[in-house]
């Protein structure tokens, strides 16, 4: 375990390039691939945890006469609240077998942080798989890289990797200051940036509303939330077009990205199977994602369900992402348990040029708070009328919007720029 965790990175460029070289080259390929890693995952997890064993025998699904991807259907997908019970079990049950493992935890934005456990091998297969998006867009191993991270994440220190000099990197939290996030990227000479849409857009209206002259970069990468087209220009117009879109979560690491020019993100499909489900559970072309991985073993992940609504689209028989819609809880909650979409804020704020940036909170079922950064304060009263005018038009005259004119949103505690936010609790 310790040689292990001493060389996760080389472990990781080592997964990476077996990773590379292991892509099908059709679809019909891809689905043997995927079978083949499927039928050893669930032997594997019958076998070893009663968590799935009750569940594949509750379902009447025998791994051993698993013969069909689509069989897979059968077995009924996980929340986080079960995965999380699953984890609490094996952790109950075997105390002493998950010490030393990586540890990490989602943000918390759905309401509980779930903490997810690994072996270092997978950590470093994990690691693989975002450093994937790299080496597929022209990274070279002496580019230097400018990563924004979270507090939890950032490490002073560098890997035997950066002491030998290969894949140097500068790291931050993202919890500096734009001006500081910007002092420190430009001392870098970064190739590559990274970092959520957040602190990017952050820092691309520090350097432009200060003309600060920036080296160019070959790439960069955002990630943590869907890139908004509110965002878009600001980004291309300070850090060029060559912009990379990133699609992932804690539980999976990186699960899709999408390429400059492309209208839609790769789905790493020889790593995960993406089930895209409707309300009924059926398959869809539009619906919520469920996610299988064919390489954690630790805590297997079988049938995920990982929150996000998301619409896909056929390339030469490959099922690749268009549009990632949100959550399910990224909703206006109305009074009579109904939810209305929030799709509608960007109609309302992200369409007038004089916004610079907006936060729309619900702060109760009648009333709904905005915070509003303007290119001009002179045109306050203006632009709220016709605000005003808009918000209703969407969602009634029911709902009482008060704006908050500020000098700067901040991201939320999960470093993410969040657009909306409902404060009225799931249970309401």
């Amino acid at each position: 375990m310790t040689i292990s965790k001493k060389y996760v990175h080389l472990n990781a460029f080592i997964q990476l390039k077996k990773m590379q070289a292991g892509v099908p080259a059709n679809a019909e390929e891809l689905k043997k691939l995927q079978f083949r890693k499927l039928k050893k995952l669930v032997t594997h997890a019958y076998s070893n945890f009663d968590f799935y064993r009750d569940l594949m025998d509750s379902a009447k699904f025998d791994p051993q006469k698993f013969k069909e991807l689509e069989e897979l259907s059968l077995l009924p997908t996980i929340s986080k609240h079960d995965y999380r019970e699953f984890i609490d079990y094996q952790l109950e049950k075997y105390p002493g077998k998950y010490k030393g493992y990586f540890e990490d935890h989602t943000s918390g934005s759905t309401g509980v942080p779930l903490r997810v456990y690994r072996s270092w091998n997978e950590r470093a297969y994990l690691l693989s798989k975002f450093l994937r998006v790299f080496f597929d867009n022209g990274y070279g191993i002496f580019d230097t890289t400018f990563g924004i991270l979270a507090p939890t994440r950032f490490r002073k220190r560098d890997s035997v990797f950066q002491k030998l000099g290969v894949m140097p990197r500068v790291s931050v939290p993202y919890t500096e200051s734009g001006e500081k996030l910007v002092q420190k990227f430009v001392e870098s000479e970064a190739d590559v940036l990274y970092g959520n849409i957040s602190s990017l857009v952050q820092m691309a209206h520090y350097i432009e509303e200060n003309n600060i002259s920036i080296k160019p970069l070959k790439f960069y990468i955002s990630t943590g939330e869907e890139l908004d087209e509110s965002s878009r220009p600001i980004l291309h117009r300070v850090f060029g077009e060559n912009l990379i879109n990133h699609y992932g979560s804690i539980e999976f690491s990186t699960l899709a990205y999408r390429r400059k020019g492309e209208d839609y993100l790769h789905f790493n499909h020889d790593t995960n199977l993406l089930e895209v489900l409707d309300q009924h559970g059926n398959k869809c072309s539009q619906g919520r994602n469920v996610v299988t991985d064919f390489h954690i073993y630790s805590f297997p992940m079988i049938r995920y369900e990982l929150g996000d609504h998301v619409e896909t689209v056929d390339r030469d028989g490959f099922t690749m992402i268009r549009k990632i819609r949100g959550r399910e809880d990224d909703k206006l909650k109305m009074k009579d348990g109904s939810k209305k979409s929030s799709y509608f804020i960007f109609e309302v704020f992200g369409k007038d040029l004089q916004i610079k940036q907006y936060k729309v909170i619900q702060e109760d079922f009648d009333f709904v708070r905005a915070e509003v950064v303007l290119r001009d304060q002179n045109k306050e009263q203006i632009l709220e009328k016709d605000i005003v005018e808009r918000f209703n038009k969407f969602v009634g005259e029911g709902i009482k919007l008060k704006i908050d004119y500020v000098n700067e949103i901040g991201p939320e505690p999960n470093g993410k720029l969040t657009k909306f936010v409902s404060r009225i609790p799931e249970k309401a």
